[in-house]
C-alpha cells in the first residue's frame, strides 16, 4: 500500500521511474521529487504526535503529563529521523496509533449505539492501513484481538446486558476488526497487481 503512495505521489509530480533507489546515500537527479515524497512521510510523522496526545487525553492522563510525554517523543532522534526519510516506518507507525486512537475512542462509548459501531469501524480501517503497509501491522491486529476477547469475556459476565447485546458486540467486532482489515489488505494487492504492468525482479 505504502509503496503505491509514494509511487501515486512521484507520479503526480512528473517523476519518470528513471531513478531505481538501488542504494542508500545515491544523489538524487533533478528529475526525482524526492521533497514531496519525504513531506508524505513528514505530515503523518507531525499527525502521529496528535494521535498520541489525543489518545493520552482520552485515556484520562492530565494535560501536563500529555504534553509532556508528546514533546519527548517530538525530540525523540530516530522519530524524528524516520520520519524525514522516504521507507515506510512513518506511514505504519501513524496507522498503528491510529488504531490505537480508534480503538480508544470505541471503548468510552456505551456497547450498542451508533458512535461505538463508527469507532469500531475506524479501528477496522486503521488496522486495515497498517497490515496493508507493513506485515509488522499483524502484530496490532492479534494485540486488538486479544483486547476484544478480554473485553467480551468481561461482557459475558456482565449480568446487566442482555445476551443479543453481546452477540451484537461479538458479531460487529468480527466484521469490523477482522473482515473489514481483510477487505483492505486484498483490495491493496488487487490495486497492485492490476497497475503492475511489467514482469521481473
Amino acid at each position: 500500500l505504502i509503496k503505491m503512495v509514494f509511487a501515486a505521489i512521484s507520479y503526480l509530480c512528473g517523476f519518470d521511474g528513471s531513478f531505481q533507489f538501488e542504494s542508500i546515500g545515491e544523489k538524487y537527479p533533478s528529475n526525482t521529487p524526492y521533497v514531496p515524497m519525504r513531506l508524505f512521510s513528514a505530515i503523518l510523522g507531525s499527525l502521529t504526535v496528535l494521535l498520541m496526545y489525543m489518545t493520552l487525553r482520552y485515556s484520562g492522563v492530565s494535560m501536563f503529563v500529555c504534553l509532556l510525554i508528546t514533546v519527548s517523543f517530538v525530540l525523540e532522534n530516530s522519530f524524528v529521523t524516520i520520519s524525514r526519510y522516504i521507507l515506510l516506518d512513518s506511514p505504519l507507525i501513524f496507522f498503528i496509533p491510529l488504531t490505537v486512537y480508534s480503538y480508544k475512542r470505541f471503548e468510552l462509548y456505551p456497547i450498542d449505539t451508533c458512535k461505538s459501531y463508527k469507532a469500531l469501524l475506524s479501528t477496522g480501517i486503521a488496522l486495515g492501513l497498517a497490515i496493508s503497509s507493513k506485515w509488522v501491522g499483524f502484530f496490532t491486529l492479534a494485540w486488538i484481538g486479544l483486547l476484544s476477547i478480554c473485553k467480551i469475556w468481561l461482557s459475558i459476565g456482565d449480568l446487566s446486558l442482555k445476551p443479543n447485546k453481546i452477540i451484537k458486540l461479538i458479531l460487529a467486532k468480527f466484521i469490523y476488526l477482522l473482515v473489514v482489515p481483510f477487505i483492505i489488505y486484498c483490495m491493496a494487492f488487487k490495486i497492485h497487481f492490476d497497475t503492475l504492468t511489467n514482469a521481473g525482479d
